[in-house]
């Protein structure tokens, strides 16, 4: 059922050419520079973006694309199947047809978060390695390891979803010395699995700026007619109101959902016994968690203390996306699904497998590349022509113009994306890496961005600035807004390479400054660590599934 949801979610971007939406970037060959390991800037594409850059040097980048999104789905249906744990056929199709086709998965995808996908895929896995320790089965701290390193090759966003749905259901009722095991079992396991990410935001050379307005920004939002909690309940709610699928704003579609979770809910009754004593009320609780978590940045009074927090600890940002964190719910809903489905194909047979077309009719948009959204494209050989031509300048960072976190290109039908540039050119790229919703838009985040930043959205020549801070080069995208006044900033620089819509151009005189980065050896120990570690967690998975096989 898994494959079946994600081939017809995903038919229009299968093949060759390179689906472009927002934070989904693939290019041919995804340079290795220090971005990739967290050392220039905010790690938040770490390490998904490395696995990226190592798998596109085996094969092109829009394989490693379609086998990503493809396998993600695919293996979220069959965790979801697998957890349940029911003899019926029916019942497992109808959890992983409510996992894998919901508002959820269509809006994440539509943003081009498919990072944070790998994560909500890895959740079934992780409830599952969790319930085989609460069990107390042989090598389940290893399975636990293997499914919280899935989890974390989507980054920290992707990893801390796992840690909503494990800690429960390790912790929920249990001895004192049960839970100092299970608690240490997943400490291992979180740590050495998150050094790659963990490692880089710990030594970051330069604190980030205050963030003010992202709880504002990145909130629940209504996309049905009752409200923020209906919304959530009914897995949507995400906070860019472009992304959100047809139809959800519907007053049948809303009740229709609402009916959904309802029954889903009662289904949940089904599954008392199904596995160890308290993993269930564990799984509830990391739903009833995570959907509070989501609601938390909407809760007059709540939002507040919020709105501190992640302004004053850095870290704490990971909270405001208020509607990722109902993935959790996501998965407790499904498996409510399923038992709803094992209960009536008790009474009505083949007949009660109509419940798996369910999601499928409440979200008919998130068919066929999510209504259009997810199409494939190709990339105009300029860009590679960019990419070679810059190896030809000194060494220092390119700064990207003109100063805008997100593009339009008309090779790609003006759909917004982030910028690309870090994801071509095999050196330090500069660019606004705010965040904008609307008119409003979050603080620049990158330190060498920032000081670049009044400059860049100035109007004086650029010239000055550029050799005090020490560029090697500017990149001028001649297709988007904006881009006449940036060109008149930066007239008299030579030419190294124009091609197409972009125009690459030297800094000469520019003076070596010294770029204060993260230190190179811990990340590489920390990355080593979990390699090591991860890998040893698969030999031993090995070793238990061939022995059972073989009976022993």
């Amino acid at each position: 059922m898994g494959l079946g949801s994600a081939v017809l979610q995903l038919a229009p971007a299968l093949g060759r050419g390179y689906v472009l939406v927002r934070d989904m970037v693939f290019v041919p060959r995804l340079p290795l520079t220090g971005l990739l390991l967290g050392r220039d800037g905010v790690p938040r594409a770490v390490p998904s973006d490395l696995l990226v850059a190592l798998l596109s040097r085996i094969v092109p980048g829009d394989v490693v694309q379609d086998v990503v999104l493809l396998l993600t789905i695919t293996i979220a249906g069959w965790g979801a199947a697998r957890l349940l744990n029911s003899r019926s056929v029916w019942a497992a199709a109808a959890a992983a047809a409510l996992y894998t086709w919901n508002p959820y998965v269509t809006e994440r995808l539509r943003l081009g978060q498919w990072a944070v996908l790998i994560g909500y895929a890895a959740l079934p896995w992780v409830a599952s390695a969790a319930i085989s320790v609460r069990e107390g089965r042989r090598w389940s701290g290893a399975m636990l390891l293997v499914a919280l390193g899935a989890s974390a090759t989507g980054g920290a966003s992707a990893q801390l979803l796992a840690v909503v749905v494990a800690i429960p259901v390790l912790l929920w009722p249990g001895s004192a010395v049960a839970w100092w095991r299970r608690a240490g079992v997943f400490g291992i396991g979180f740590v050495v699995t998150a050094l790659p990410w963990l490692v880089p935001s710990l030594l970051q050379p330069t604190a980030q700026p205050p963030d003010r307005v992202g709880v504002a920004l990145f909130a629940t939002r209504p996309d049905t007619p009752f409200g923020s909690l209906d919304s959530l309940l009914s897995l949507g709610g995400v906070w860019n109101a472009q992304v959100v699928p047809a139809g959800r704003d519907h007053l049948i579609v809303g009740l229709a959902a609402l009916v959904v979770t309802a029954a889903a809910c009662y289904g949940l009754t089904q599954l008392r016994g199904r596995w160890s004593d308290g993993a269930l009320g564990g799984l509830i609780a990391a739903g009833v968690v995570g959907l509070a978590i989501a609601m938390w940045g909407v809760t007059p009074g709540a939002r507040g203390v919020l709105e501190h927090l992640v302004a004053d600890v850095p870290a704490a940002g990971l909270l405001r996306d208020g509607q990722r964190w109902v993935a959790p719910l996501a998965l407790l809903l499904s498996l409510g699904l399923g038992g709803l489905t094992e209960l009536l194909v008790q009474r009505w047979r083949w007949r009660a497998a109509v419940i798996i077309a369910v999601p499928v009719a409440l979200l008919p948009a998130a068919a066929w590349g999510a209504d259009g959204t997810l199409v494939a494209v190709h990339w105009p050989g300029d860009w590679q022509q960019i990419a070679t031509a810059s190896g030809q300048l000194p060494a220092g960072p390119v700064l990207v113009l003109p100063w805008a976190s997100e593009r339009g290109y008309p090779w790609n039908a003006e759909r917004p994306q982030a910028d690309p540039t870090d994801h071509w050119l095999p050196r330090r790229v500069v660019g606004d890496d705010a965040l904008q919703v609307g008119h409003t838009s979050t603080a620049v985040e990158d330190p060498v961005a920032r000081r670049i930043a009044a400059a860049a959205t100035g109007t004086a020549s650029l010239l000055p600035t550029l050799r005090n801070q020490g560029y090697a080069g500017v990149l001028l995208q001649r297709d988007q807004p904006g881009a006449g006044a940036a060109a008149q900033r930066v007239t008299g620089l030579p030419v190294v390479r124009s091609s197409g819509a972009l125009t690459l151009y030297a800094v000469p005189g520019s003076r070596r400054v010294a770029v204060r980065r993260a230190p190179l050896v811990p990340i590489l120990v920390g990355d080593l660590l979990a390699a090591l570690g991860l890998l040893t967690a698969v030999t031993m998975c090995v070793a238990k599934r061939t022995r059972s096989l073989k009976g022993v």
